[in-house]
């Protein structure tokens, strides 16, 4: 014997006390359930274990009738337990904030090799193969065609000296003051049936002179 008489409960405090786990039971399926946020399910989950484990130490294994020291180390236990979680969550919660600076370094990174990658190949190069590197190193490939092909963006070929139709009703003839506008501020002057989905690009004056160059041989 522990040296003190255990207290008596009634059969029907037991049976409330199961009911009471099935429901927290039910409870934490639901929350698995309905789709809450992984964060939020989480803490419901453990919060509702804590609950349960406090019901069964307290009355299943008698602890609300144990002796005061054994319960100073229950409480103890829970509340190193309930620590240890604070920080696992904090750590888990803050991962990304880690990941993105972390990825952001690499793409910085990987932009710097390129860099130095683009300009070393393109010293001893014409400014119409500079213009057409850039033209496939700088995406444009991807909206604007080569063969009249309409794309998301105006075709390049036969684009310098081609009058086009703004959205705002206005002509314009294409020349190097407005490539290099459309370049650096893609959304202030739209040809008429494109959408205003150009980015600007991060291009050097040369580099906007090569592309230039470029377009002024696609005839």
């Amino acid at each position: 014997m522990s040296g003190h008489e255990h207290e008596h409960m009634p059969l029907k405090t037991y049976f409330i006390i199961y009911g009471a786990l099935l429901c927290l039971t039910v409870v934490t399926v639901g929350v698995s359930v309905i789709g809450l946020p992984s964060t939020l399910s989480i803490v419901v989950a453990m919060c509702v274990a804590a609950v349960k484990g406090v019901l069964v130490a307290t009355w299943f294994m008698h602890l609300k009738y144990d002796r005061k020291f054994n319960v100073f180390i229950f409480v103890a236990s829970f509340w190193f337990m309930a620590v240890f979680f604070i920080f696992t969550m904090t750590d888990i919660s803050s991962r990304g904030d880690i990941l993105a600076v972390t990825g952001n370094f690499e793409q910085r990174m990987d932009a710097a090799v390129a860099s130095q990658a683009f300009e070393a190949a393109s010293g001893d190069m014409s400014p119409e193969e500079l213009g057409q590197m850039l033209y496939s190193g700088k995406g444009c490939v991807g909206c604007h065609s080569l063969d009249g092909t309409k794309r998301v963006g105006p075709t390049f070929k036969g684009l310098y000296g081609r009058e086009e139709v703004m959205t705002d009703g206005t002509k314009l003839t294409v020349d190097d003051a407005y490539i290099k506008e459309s370049i650096l501020q893609p959304q202030a002057k739209i040809v008429e049936g494109y959408a205003p989905l150009m980015q600007e690009l991060d291009v050097s004056e040369d580099e906007i002179a090569a592309l230039t160059t470029y377009i002024k041989t696609l005839k």
